[in-house]
């Protein structure tokens, strides 16, 4: 805002241009890469609608990959987020592939939509979330991040 302010006062400044100027923020790959991993939505049962209150958690999640990416791209490591779709064990087992499969998109369509490249972004079926945990069916009915690639 100084900037702008200060610009046309200056001397030999005829154009002051910032738009193209994002925030950048002030945490590191490594906090990025944990917070983007410790991501989890989670969606309706039989369902590949979010549940409710989850916007807020996607736009969060928006904002962690897109500092990641960029901070990738300043460390020259390639990163990619791989998007997990789950699935509980109650059905039919085609039926939880076809959800696990359609929450996973649903949710890297999203993503894209609010301005991830596409490129950044994997899908993959993931098994259960509560797999060796205590926890109930809703934690599986869920998608899960892993960044890849880095270090």
């Amino acid at each position: 805002r100084r900037a702008r302010v200060q610009a046309p006062a200056t001397p030999g400044v005829r154009v002051y241009d910032d738009s193209g100027l994002r925030s950048v923020s002030a945490l590191t790959v490594e906090a990025l890469e944990e917070r983007v991993g410790q991501s989890i939505l989670f969606f309706e049962g039989g369902s590949a609608e979010l549940r409710a209150g989850q916007e807020a958690a996607v736009d969060q999640l928006v904002g962690w990959i897109l500092d990641l990416m960029e901070k990738s791209q300043l460390d020259g490591a390639a990163r990619v987020v791989v998007v997990s779709g789950h699935a509980s064990r109650e059905g039919a087992p085609a039926v939880n592939e076809q959800l696990r499969k359609d929450r996973a998109a649903m949710v890297r369509d999203r993503l894209i939509i609010l301005g991830v490249p596409a490129d950044w972004l994997r899908v993959t079926l993931g098994a259960g979330v509560t797999d060796g945990r205590l926890g109930g069916p809703f934690m599986d009915r869920s998608v899960t991040f892993t960044v890849a690639g880095g270090n």
